[in-house]
Formats: C-alpha cells, sequence, structure tokens
C-alpha cells in the first residue's frame, strides 16, 4: 500500500580553520522550499549521511549538493537547502548538538569544511540558518567525518589531519597534523569520553597499515594505535567506519566482512562477527545493541543487521534486506537513530527506510 507526498512515494509499514582560526560567518538565512520543489521528482539525491535533530530528520545529498530536512514523525517533506546556503561541498558527514539552546545540524563536505546550522520550528515548517563556518587547515579535497565531543565537534578529514572546534563559538579548539594521529586514510571517527578513535584503511605503499588511532580529546596526543601487529585477533581488513556506544567502540571491516567490539578505553579486542555482513559500511550504536549495513553484492539485496552482546559473544537477532519485507535497501550509507526507529540512507537508488530499531520491522520508505 503506498501514497504520494509531493509526488514522492511513501510506503506505510513505513540509514578545518582557515588562516588559523574558524571562521564565523553571518547567518545566513535559508529559503523554504518552494512548491515546485515540494512536488519534485525525488527527496533525495545520492544521500551520503542522516541524522536526527529534535523533531526533524536531517539527509546530505551528494548531487547535487544539498540537505533535506524531513519531520520525523510523519517524513513530511519542510525544507530542502542548496549546497550554496550550505557552504560545504559534496557534504559526506552529518552530526547534530545542542549549543545555546540551539538544535544544530553539523555538515562536514569534502576537504574538511563544517558547516553549523541552526534549525527552528516555524508553523508547520522549519527555517535553517548557517551560524558559522569552519575550515580546515591541511585537509585535501577527500570525505571528512564528524563526531560530538561534549561542547566540541571533531572533524577527521581523510587525510589524516583532525580538527577540534567549540560548537557554540566556532572557536578553534585544536588542529592534530597527520604526522601526530598516523593516519593516512581515515574512513570513520568516534569520540568516547576523554578519546577521538579514528579508522585507517590502508591504501599502498608507504599508507599506515589498517586500524585505529586514538587521540586524546584534551591534548590531540597520540595514546596509542591498535593494528594487527599487536594482536592478530582483530583481523582488520579495510576499516570503513566506528560507533561508540558508551562505553566501547564498535568498529567494521569493508573486506574482512566482520564487525568488531573494542574496549573503549585501550582499544584492546574483546569480540567479532560476520554473521549476516557482506562488504560493511555503516555501523550505529548504544549501549545494548548495535546495527551494521551490508552492500549489494552480486545481485543479492544490501542489508541491515543488527546485534547484541549476550555472554561477551556478539549475536545477531535478525537481519534485514529486501527479499525478506518491503525495505528498498541499496548501499547504505547512513544510519540515524530517532526515538525508537533506525532511518537508513541509501545511496545508490535515493531512498530513506524507516524502520523499527528493537524489531527491524518497516515502518516507511521515502523517495
Amino acid at each position: 500500500m503506498a501514497r504520494a507526498t509531493w509526488g514522492a512515494q511513501v510506503t506505510r509499514a513505513r540509514r578545518i580553520l582557515a588562516a588559523g582560526a574558524a571562521v564565523a560567518i553571518a547567518a545566513v538565512p535559508v529559503a523554504s522550499a518552494s512548491a515546485a520543489e515540494r512536488h519534485a521528482s525525488r527527496l533525495f539525491t545520492s544521500p551520503s549521511s542522516i541524522t536526527s535533530v529534535g523533531p526533524w530528520m536531517v539527509v546530505a545529498n551528494r548531487v547535487p549538493s544539498s540537505l533535506t530536512v524531513l519531520a520525523a514523525s510523519s517524513g513530511t517533506l519542510l525544507r530542502r537547502v542548496a549546497g550554496t546556503a550550505v557552504g560545504v561541498g559534496t557534504p559526506t558527514s552529518l552530526a547534530s548538538a545542542t549549543a545555546g539552546g540551539r538544535r544544530l545540524a553539523l555538515v562536514a563536505g569534502t576537504g574538511g569544511r563544517v558547516a553549523e546550522l541552526a534549525l527552528e520550528a516555524r508553523g508547520a515548517s522549519v527555517a535553517v540558518t548557517r551560524i558559522h563556518l569552519l575550515r580546515p587547515v591541511g585537509c585535501g579535497a577527500g570525505a571528512a567525518y564528524l563526531a560530538v565531543a561534549r561542547a566540541d565537534v571533531v572533524d577527521a578529514c581523510a587525510d589524516g589531519v583532525v580538527s577540534v572546534w567549540a560548537i557554540a563559538s566556532g572557536a578553534l579548539v585544536r588542529s592534530i597534523r597527520a604526522t601526530v594521529t598516523g593516519v593516512t586514510h581515515a574512513t570513520g571517527v568516534a569520540v568516547l569520553g576523554s578519546t577521538i578513535d579514528v579508522t585507517n584503511a590502508a591504501t599502498g605503499a608507504g599508507s599506515a597499515p589498517d586500524g585505529v588511532a586514538q587521540l586524546s580529546v584534551a591534548t590531540g596526543a597520540r595514546l596509542r594505535t591498535v593494528t594487527d601487529a599487536q594482536d592478530a585477533a582483530y583481523g582488520f581488513a579495510s576499516p570503513a567506519g566506528i560507533a561508540s556506544d558508551g562505553t566501547d567502540v564498535w568498529e567494521i571491516n569493508a573486506s574482512g566482512n566482520t564487525v568488531d567490539e573494542l574496549s573503549g578505553s585501550t582499544l584492546r579486542f574483546i569480540a567479532s562477527s560476520s554473521t549476516n555482513l557482506y562488504d560493511p559500511g555503516v555501523v550505529a550504536a548504544t549501549p545494548t545493541t548495535v546495527w551494521v549495513s551490508s552492500s549489494t553484492w552480486q545481485g543479492s539485496s544490501s542489508m541491515v543487521t543488527q546485534f547484541k552482546v549476550v555472554n561477551r559473544a556478539l549475536q545477531s537477532p535478525w537481519m534485514m534486506c529486501n527479499s525478506n519485507g518491503p525495505y528498498q535497501f541499496a548501499d547504505p550509507t547512513g544510519f540515524a537513530l530517532h526515538g525508537s526507529t533506525l532511518w537508513v540512507a541509501n545511496a545508490t537508488n535515493g531512498v530513506v527506510d524507516e524502520m523499527s530499531a528493537s524489531t527491524g520491522a518497516l515502518i516507511a520508505t521515502y523517495t
């Protein structure tokens, strides 16, 4: 059963610092979606990330660079934000935060530039205002990844540069060079307490090996790097992302088809699973549950797999794919948790799936 909303099919049963300082730009109001835009044929185009900001879901689109804002309660399109208004090119990562009573969406794009956008309810719609534009020093043209550390935002550029800014003011806290992080090809970042964890995927001769680097939030110093050389149990194989559950961190291996649980304080190996995983690309975690995406392979469906820790071992209560339900997974690129729901952004088909985080039951699909 389906219903049309503004021309989109919604299926019911319903994934850093410039010139040595952060740059605070004048607040730039973002125009509301016009009637023509609201009747656009697609809500999303090559989505790269998704995040929950208060009562809204924000989706980053790669081509053209833009954001889509939905009502989390209904999936209703509230606003489109053009890339020129956001201020970053080709958005690759999203995060959310609250500062000074404002609900913020943080957007990173290629080259590491980060935009802070304030979202505010305006009647049945939402106003979006850019309040800071943060520019890194030393970042190349690759992707960038975001995490939030209490009152700071952490930006890991693909070439290993890590920058930290105060969210409220946009002031630079520190810039950590790649020679310090020891990372040559970052693929994800997570913050847990006083530490920053960055996944590195080896790219060939001269690159750092597959592994995870841990940095101090307070000083920027590298505390440790773990690789298979320290312990073969890790089984790092093209690390593709990392997430924190508040105690430990969960790292995924794209070519190893595994998810690993590592100690949040020391990165010591705890457990691993390959159940229902192929080329995992996205991971999300809470204190009780972990979700991992799998990519499309040889005609098979992309998947979302749930994991739980039982007696220090990983168990998978369920795996959902397009053949065991009316999902529309297609190479997921982003997860966002909102209340009891998990939202999945899919790069290949430009669809966002909303599902029960606990049971995996489909709630809606938005295109």
